[in-house]
């Protein structure tokens, strides 16, 4: 469909300065993946009639935060990598550090978190202030899932200190929602709480429906650690509605959903949450996280009766 055949909402989209849509686009990537993707979109026709050097690297960003959010590690990694050289030919090496703190989560969740770390720490050389305690965040975030807990609970209290004095409060409740779930893995469960209750208050007076969704993911974690089992079934099932809704990936949902049903002696949709977790993670090769999908859904299989596939 040309242009001229689109509806008027299109057409004034594509009229509109490419380098604004993109810049909106990267800042709705982790709140609307379906609305960002459709602004990315327009800003690409509008570089067509318009070329920008600024507003082609921010596409390249806003395409690579939707491929991580959609869990598309590959496409994330590919074009947050082309931004990052857009940005440093362009003689912006602020911009490039930010766009390397982005790349730093799309290789953790693509299972390189060695280089994910190299591309933070690479990053946080270049930044100051609030910038600066994002990297700091970002870097516990890498040591928390490599299991050097001491030094990421470190990095997320300076992160923290920083954030709060910067008044940044999108980045303080990631902070805390990233370092609630440590406290859950070392069992402080109302630690746990406390940090993610924290941080849906601070994403809720934000207005970020996906932040908080992450957040009610987390609850049910914790739920199930106290042994909550059906409190925890109850928020991940609401959690998968807005997931779904809003285009986020759902295999570490269902992979979480699955153990819960293990412990209760739901097995057969235990399996099916398995099978769904592998599909999810195995179709956006989100290689950190398959192989413990893969596991859970042998187990599943075998207490199913059902060797053969769990082999």
């Amino acid at each position: 469909m040309s242009t001229a055949e689109a509806d008027p909402a299109t057409r004034a989209a594509v009229a509109a300065d490419p380098a604004v849509l993109a810049a909106e686009a990267v800042r709705l990537a982790s709140v609307d993946s379906h609305r960002a993707l459709r602004l990315t979109e327009a800003a690409r026709a509008g570089l067509r009639t318009r070329p920008d050097d600024r507003a082609a690297l921010l596409v390249e960003r806003a395409l690579g935060l939707v491929s991580t959010e959609r869990g598309r590690m590959p496409e994330a990694v590919r074009h947050l990598r082309r931004a990052v050289r857009l940005a440093e030919a362009a003689g912006e090496p602020v911009l490039a550090a930010e766009v390397r703190l982005d790349l730093s989560e799309a290789l953790l969740l693509h299972g390189r978190p060695d280089s994910g770390l190299a591309e933070a720490e690479r990053a946080r050389a270049a930044l100051t202030g609030p910038a600066a305690a994002r990297s700091l965040m970002r870097c516990a975030l890498i040591l928390q899932r490599r299991g050097r807990y001491e030094e990421a609970l470190d990095g997320y209290r300076q992160a923290l200190a920083h954030l709060r004095r910067a008044g940044d409060r999108e980045y303080e409740a990631r902070a805390l929602c990233n370092r609630g779930i440590l406290h859950a893995f070392r069992g402080a469960l109302g630690a746990a709480e406390a940090d993610l209750r924290r941080a849906e208050g601070l994403h809720s007076g934000l207005g970020r429906p996906l932040s908080v969704a992450h957040i009610h993911h987390n609850l049910a974690f914790v739920a199930a650690r106290r042994g909550d089992a059906p409190r925890a079934l109850a928020l991940y099932d609401a959690t998968d509605e807005v997931y779904r809704r809003l285009g986020s990936n759902r295999g570490i949902l269902q992979l979480d959903r699955c153990e819960v049903l293990v412990s209760v002696n739901l097995v057969r949709e235990a399996r099916d949450a398995a099978e769904d977790a592998v599909a999810e993670l195995g179709g956006a090769l989100l290689d950190a996280d398959l192989p413990d999908a893969r596991v859970v859904l042998s187990q599943a299989a075998l207490l199913d009766g059902d060797p053969a596939p769990a082999r």
